[in-house]
Formats: C-alpha cells, sequence, structure tokens
C-alpha cells in the first residue's frame, strides 16, 4: 500500500491552496475528498508558514516525514490558507457526515479552533466546550 500524495508533489498542494483555499486529500489515491468532516488528527504534526515562504522542498519534506502516520487507517492529508494567508499543514482524521458532533468534539479535546466540512465547503468554529468535565 502506498501513501499519497507522492514526493515530489509540493507544487500540486501549493496549487491546490491557491486554487481552492485547501484540500484534503485521500491517503491512498491522492484525490481530494468530497465528503466528511476533517479533524486534525495530531496537532504536533502540523506545519504553518507564509504562504509566501512557500519551499517545494521543505514541503516534500514534511509530507515524507507523515507517512507512517499517513497509513492508518481514516487518516490523510490536510491544508488550508488561513485569512492571514499562512499555510496550514496537517495530518487530518476524516468522520463520516453523520459524526459531525463526534468531529466536532474531538476537534474541541484536541484544542482546535475549527474543523471542515468538506460536503458543505465550510469551517465549522469550534468553542470551548464549557459542559464536559477535563
Amino acid at each position: 500500500m502506498t501513501s499519497a500524495p507522492m514526493p515530489a508533489q509540493a507544487s500540486r498542494l501549493h496549487q491546490l491552496l491557491q486554487i481552492a483555499g485547501g484540500f484534503t486529500l485521500h491517503q491512498r489515491t491522492g484525490e481530494p475528498l468530497r465528503e466528511g468532516v476533517s479533524v486534525c488528527a495530531d496537532p504536533t504534526r502540523t506545519l504553518q508558514f507564509p504562504l509566501d515562504g512557500w519551499n517545494d522542498a521543505s514541503v516534500d519534506q514534511w509530507v515524507a516525514a507523515q507517512r507512517p502516520a499517513l497509513r492508518a487507517n481514516g487518516v490523510h492529508l490536510g491544508g488550508w490558507l488561513d485569512a492571514g494567508r499562512d499555510v496550514w499543514l496537517d495530518v487530518v482524521h476524516v468522520f463520516p457526515p453523520n459524526a459531525r458532533h463526534e468531529a466536532m468534539a474531538v476537534g474541541r479535546r484536541l484544542e482546535q479552533h475549527a474543523v471542515f466540512d468538506l460536503g458543505r465547503r465550510c469551517v465549522l468554529p469550534l468553542t470551548p466546550d464549557t459542559t464536559s468535565v477535563r
């Protein structure tokens, strides 16, 4: 089994960011996922930098380092461009559309600011869950 995207694909990721503002790519095919709710799987793996600091070699190196994590079931490569023109690259879980509340709970637990609904193509902001006990 191989993970996608393959090395030397940073230019494709850059293009996806500029055209669509973000992406979530299937771990095996490298094709964009069209449904589900994307949530950062491991905040310690996030790569963040200004768009004007994009470097294909550095991005390819980061993607290659994520390959072991991208072999896990339900884990994919995600990225987005925020309003401040910063790039965020992540290893993400994609929950089925009917598990939106579970995805949001996981995002809160990982102290994320938002998750992304791939089907609706919209950001779902997260607020701290004041009803749970830590």
